[in-house]
């Protein structure tokens, strides 16, 4: 039986009700050798009453109070703190299965992997079918080709809490959670790790409960576009990182898959962005829009474009290929009716990243 010490990261804001829930998830693991590190991001309920209390009733409990800085700054001191040897992160009104830990440990343990991913059940109302990843070993080239074009594949990277990670290399590669960005910060941090990794398992079951309390998430960031602009600046940012890590060493046949489907999820972050820009902000994200069209990794990428569906427009990318400005804005909020169907006008818009309510427009 191995007895690894595992971390695991709860970020706390403002869930008094659920708190318990998910300490009692981690508590009552088959696999009991973990320290539990609850970091209070500045609640203003009794959030931190709770903590206490469950920090003197279990010598494995540590408790952190911050002033309220969000949910990338909590998490970033969890791992300054933490001991142990892998690193687990749980949303404070999420829970687990009571075997996660176990599994998860058994694959790190058993096969040479730098990260272990494994399924979540969503609870939020609008899925009708949970996504399943299959049980499969990935190199790190294999999956980044997966990355863009998979979309179950990258809404499950889209998460922190859908996987575990060594402290090594975290601490190796000083990775930490971008807390400038208002939404996205936890699939930027996982995509930054999987660059350092040369292996990655993945196991097909659902062993995380994630529940879309929305307005008690510990990540409730300000919801206006800056969230909007962020997936958007960090679809491209994520990018980036795979064009200068993998560039050279890609053939014509995984570009055009990398690249392609790069640009196909951009352009819908685009069509959000268009959508949902009021008239104050209308300035500004039309001059980040030219930022990103001017880029030299997009103009590069938008070479192996080829739309997927036959209602793909074929405008918007000839627009970004040729840079023309006017066309481009023009294309994109021809869409937004179509996209106002789908998500509503002022409801609650949906992270493209996986579905779940982000942003209040």
């Amino acid at each position: 039986m191995f007895n690894v010490l595992v971390s695991v990261i709860i970020p706390i804001y403002n869930t008094e009700k659920y708190i318990q829930r998910a300490v009692d998830s981690v508590l009552s693991q088959t696999y009991q050798n973990f320290e539990i590190l609850l970091i209070n991001d500045g609640s203003s309920d009794g959030s931190s009453g709770i903590c206490e209390n469950l920090s003197n009733q279990d010598k494995r409990i540590r408790y952190f109070y911050q002033k309220n800085q969000g949910v990338s700054v909590a998490r970033n001191l969890g791992l300054k703190k933490a001991k142990g040897d892998y690193i687990f992160f749980l949303d404070s009104d999420d829970e687990w299965k009571n075997n996660l830990v176990e599994k998860v440990v058994e694959c790190f343990q058993n096969s040479d992997c730098d990260m272990v991913r494994f399924g979540f059940h969503s609870h939020a109302p609008e899925v009708v079918q949970n996504d399943r990843i299959e049980n499969a070993i990935y190199i790190q080239k294999e999956l980044i080709c997966k990355y863009f074009d998979d979309g179950i594949i990258y809404r499950n990277f889209s998460a922190c809490w859908s996987g575990a990670y060594k402290k090594k290399l975290i601490d190796n590669g000083g990775l930490l959670f971008d807390k400038s960005l208002a939404i996205g910060e936890d699939g930027k941090f996982v995509l930054q790790y999987t660059l350092c990794c040369e292996q990655i398992q993945m196991i097909d079951e659902y062993l995380y409960e994630y529940y879309p309390i929305f307005e008690n998430r510990a990540n409730a960031t300000s919801r206006d576009t800056k969230a909007i602009y962020d997936e958007y600046e960090l679809c491209l940012l994520e990018y980036e990182l795979i064009y200068k890590n993998w560039n050279g060493l890609l053939s014509e046949t995984e570009k055009k898959q990398i690249y392609g489907s790069f640009i196909d999820r951009t352009i819908g972050r685009l069509v959000r962005l268009a959508a949902y820009t009021p008239m104050n902000k209308l300035s500004e994200n039309f001059n980040s829009l030219k930022k990103f069209v001017a880029n030299r990794e997009v103009q590069e990428a938008i070479r192996f474009y080829v739309p997927k569906r036959a209602t793909d427009s074929k405008i918007t990318p000839w627009a970004i290929k040729t840079k023309n400005m006017p066309l481009l804005w023009c294309a994109l909020k021809s869409r937004k009716g179509k996209y106002f169907k789908v998500y509503g006008r002022k409801r609650e818009a949906r992270s493209i990243w996986n579905g779940r309510p982000v942003v209040k427009c």
